[in-house]
């Protein structure tokens, strides 16, 4: 029983940790498998009614990069295909890079997501362009 208390408390300092890293609180912060795991959770989620203001529906809009992984595409076909909302696609350039002047974001984006660095190509995304965007 010790033992699992002591697990318990390492599992809860980490989560603790994590969210002063990237600035949330305990509670948002949820731990997966993998990343394939965790896209398909959030899509899941954020399909759902109960997701509220968050809720993707008809009439919003989903992006994504023409680099990205089947993980980080299948979940968010799926979505668009459940609620209707429009799956768009940044362009990539000749040198492999995500060509921001591809795609002109508007009020009906609710989801950019997009890889930070792709394992197949090495490409960093330019996150802060992205999101400023």
């Amino acid at each position: 029983y010790q033992l699992a208390e002591e697990a318990t408390d390492a599992y809860e300092d980490a989560r603790a940790a994590i969210a002063g890293f990237v600035g949330a609180e305990w509670d948002e912060i949820a731990f997966t498998k993998n990343a394939t795991e965790a896209l398909n959770l959030v899509a899941y989620v954020l399909g759902d009614p109960r997701a509220g203001e968050l809720q993707v529906k008809e009439g919003d809009t989903v992006v994504v990069t023409e680099l990205e992984h089947r993980a980080n595409l299948v979940p968010w076909k799926e979505l668009c295909a459940r609620t209707g909302a429009t799956l768009k696609w940044y362009s990539v350039t000749e040198a492999g890079r995500i060509d921001l002047a591809s795609l002109d974001l508007d009020p009906t984006v609710k989801v950019v997501a997009f890889t930070h660095q792709s394992n197949v190509t090495g490409a960093v995304a330019p996150v802060a362009e992205l999101v400023r965007r």
